[in-house]
C-alpha cells in the first residue's frame, strides 16, 4: 500500500488551514470582486504575453508587464508573479531608501509572508524569520507566532506587518508587545489600508458583511485613521510617515503602485 509522501501531506494541511481562515469569511461582495478580479487578471497575463512593448514594471518579480489587474477598487496586481501594490512599494522604499536599514547582520520577523518578492529582499539583510499565527497558511518554513504574546521572541531588528494590524483583537497591545520585542533602534514597519478620519473599531453585533462593507474584508476589526501614529507612539516608539507620493509620478504609474503610506516605528536608543 502506498504512502502519502510528505509534499502531499503539507499540501493538504495548508488546504485544510486556508479552509478554516477563510470559510467563514465569505461574503457576496468578496465573491463578486474576486470574479471581476479573475476577469482582469486574464485580459491583463493575456496582454503581457503578447510581443509587444510592456509599459509597467513589476519590482518584486523584476519582469515587464502590459498591465496591472485589479482587486476591488485599492489594489493592483502583477498578472505574472500576483504581487500586490503595498509589496511594490516597500520594495521601492527599500530601493530608493526611503527606509534606512540598520548596520549589520540583522534579525528580521515577517508576520503574514505573503509577499514573495518582499521576502526574497529581506533574506539578503539577514535571518529573516518567517511566521503567523496561522502558519499553515504560508508553507512549511513559516513558524507560529501571535502577536498577542510574544514574550518568548525578542532581539529583532525588524519587524514587517503589511495589512495585519487591521486583524489583531487589541492593537494597542500589540505594540507594546512589539516594543519589547525589538533591540535599541529596532524598526516595526507598518502598513495598514487608511482611511481619512478616526480609526472605527468594530462592535461584537457588526456582521461579516457589514465589516467587509466599511472595513474593506469581513476578517478585519477596525478601520484605521491618521490617528493610528499616536497609538503607535503611545507604545514608546517614534514614528516616521513614508508616502508613496514621495515616488515620481512617472515611476508610480510605471511600477503600478497607488496612494500609500508606510509607518516606521523606531524604538529609542
Amino acid at each position: 500500500m502506498l504512502k502519502p509522501s510528505r509534499k502531499n501531506n503539507v499540501r493538504e494541511s495548508r488546504l485544510l488551514s486556508l479552509f478554516r481562515s477563510y470559510g467563514d469569511r465569505i461574503t457576496v461582495r468578496r465573491v463578486t470582486r474576486k470574479l471581476h478580479s479573475y476577469r482582469d487578471w486574464l485580459r491583463a497575463f493575456a496582454l503581457t504575453l503578447l510581443p509587444t512593448s510592456k509599459a509597467h514594471h513589476c519590482n518584486a518579480c523584476d519582469r515587464d508587464v502590459a498591465a496591472f489587474y485589479r482587486f476591488g477598487a485599492y489594489t493592483l496586481i502583477c498578472p505574472l508573479c500576483h504581487a500586490v501594490d503595498r509589496e511594490r512599494f516597500l520594495i521601492c522604499a527599500l530601493d530608493r531608501r526611503l527606509i534606512k536599514l540598520p548596520a549589520g547582520q540583522l534579525e528580521i520577523l515577517q508576520i503574514a509572508p505573503s509577499e514573495k518578492g518582499l521576502s526574497k529582499r529581506l533574506s539578503q539583510a539577514g535571518n529573516l524569520i518567517k511566521a503567523d499565527f496561522e502558519p499553515g497558511r504560508y508553507g512549511p518554513d513559516t513558524v507560529k507566532i501571535d502577536l498577542m504574546d510574544m514574550r518568548r521572541t525578542s532581539d529583532l531588528d525588524i519587524v514587517v506587518l503589511s495589512h495585519v494590524m487591521e486583524h489583531v483583537p487589541d492593537d494597542r497591545h500589540v505594540f507594546r508587545q512589539l516594543w519589547s520585542s525589538l533591540k535599541p533602534r529596532g524598526q516595526v514597519w507598518i502598513q495598514v489600508p487608511l482611511i481619512y478620519r478616526q480609526t472605527i473599531e468594530a462592535t461584537p453585533s457588526m456582521s461579516l458583511s457589514e465589516r467587509d462593507e466599511r472595513f474593506g474584508g469581513s476578517d478585519h476589526v477596525r478601520a484605521y485613521g491618521p490617528d493610528i501614529k499616536e497609538r503607535i507612539e503611545d507604545a514608546g516608539f517614534t514614528v516616521t510617515r513614508i508616502n508613496s507620493d514621495r515616488i515620481p509620478a512617472a515611476d508610480r504609474d510605471r511600477l503600478g503602485l497607488l496612494s500609500d503610506t508606510l509607518f516606521v516605528a523606531e524604538r529609542p536608543e
